[in-house]
């Protein structure tokens, strides 16, 4: 998901009721929603969020579906949850939901997501192990000899020792690809 949102949709944005007008960049929006609780068992079901990153909490406005502007275009129960600012990039967050009703707990949710990265927004490079390339070869001769080691077994004498020479070849790869890394 996306780390920033510049919130514009008719007749107003979630924002607007709580101090961040349409088009503030603000983190995601939230949508929570409670299930199992029919909306007219519960019309007056109200939401209180906490949103951390690695326990720092992060400033979360929230909107419920009780909400008198927009409360009727929300399904019900439900509940924006607005990050102030915008989120960072390749983070873990978890968010915590408290459902209640007449000052009551109904129920506390708990869910985490992680952020991708903004529309244009630069990737950070990956950077490759260098051993990596060489463990490729590592691997590649194990199999080869355990291959061959089934073939001995089978009474594949020709097929074993084909194998086994890949194997030995493949090692000497590995080796070489080790000293050059060494080198570089």
């Amino acid at each position: 998901m996306v780390p920033t949102e510049r919130a514009s949709e008719s007749p107003s944005v979630p924002g607007d009721q709580v101090g961040l007008p349409a088009g503030t960049a603000t983190g995601r929006y939230l949508l929570a929603y409670l299930w199992g609780v029919d909306p007219s068992d519960a019309p007056d079901v109200t939401a209180s969020a906490t949103l951390a990153t690695g326990g720092v909490p992060v400033d979360l406005r929230v909107v419920d579906s009780t909400n008198e502007e927009i409360g009727g275009y929300m399904p019900q129960p439900s509940a924006f949850l607005i990050p102030t600012q915008p989120l960072k990039s390749q983070t873990v967050y978890q968010a915590d939901v408290a459902w209640s009703m007449e000052g009551a707990q109904l129920y506390e949710q708990r869910f985490s997501f992680t952020t991708g990265y903004n529309p244009g927004e630069a990737l950070a490079p990956i950077r490759k192990m260098r051993g990596a390339r060489c463990a490729r070869y590592s691997r590649a001769a194990r199999s080869l000899r355990r291959r061959a080691g089934g073939a001995r077994r089978h009474h594949l004498g020709a097929r074993s020792r084909r194998l086994t020479r890949l194997a030995r070849r493949k090692s000497r790869q590995a080796k070489r690809c080790r000293a050059h890394s060494r080198v570089s």
